[in-house]
């Protein structure tokens, strides 16, 4: 979806992606490789950090903020994606940052992408606010 140019590629100007295999999995390569290019930042994350996500959306708030006040028409956008997180409790927080994101986030020209292997990993706070969920069965070897 990053990557694809119908879809996101080229809508964000900066990143914010958490993930336990953003430097194991081979499929983040490209996406890495993309936004190392585009933003000469490498925003990539194993382990989620609620300060160092918060002071990047609070930084991009008044970012935007100054943006509205100076009657800018194209506003910049941040692309946050949360990968593989189900196992922590930072998405049951109806008051951490990413609740916060969930329900305030289109102010400021910001997207959350969130990545769960359990709907209910979710706090409904959250879950009620999404524009788009994408289901599919869990395969298990036995």
């Amino acid at each position: 979806m990053i990557l694809n140019p119908q879809m996101y590629r080229g809508c964000f100007e900066r990143f914010y992606i958490c993930s336990p295999s953003i430097h194991l999995d081979a499929t983040w390569i490209p996406v890495k490789k993309y936004i190392k290019e585009k933003t000469g930042l490498e925003p990539f994350y194993d382990e989620f950090d609620e300060e160092s996500l918060t002071e990047f959306v609070k930084h991009h708030e008044r970012v935007v903020a100054q943006q509205k006040h100076a009657g800018s028409h194209k506003l910049f956008g941040v692309l946050i994606v949360l990968d593989d997180l189900a196992a922590t409790s930072v998405m049951r927080n109806p008051r951490g940052i990413i609740a916060h994101l969930a329900v305030r986030g289109r102010h400021s020209c910001a997207s959350l992408i969130l990545s769960s292997q359990s709907y209910k990993a979710i706090h409904p706070l959250i879950r009620t606010q999404l524009n788009l969920l994408l289901l599919w069965r869990q395969f298990q070897q036995k």
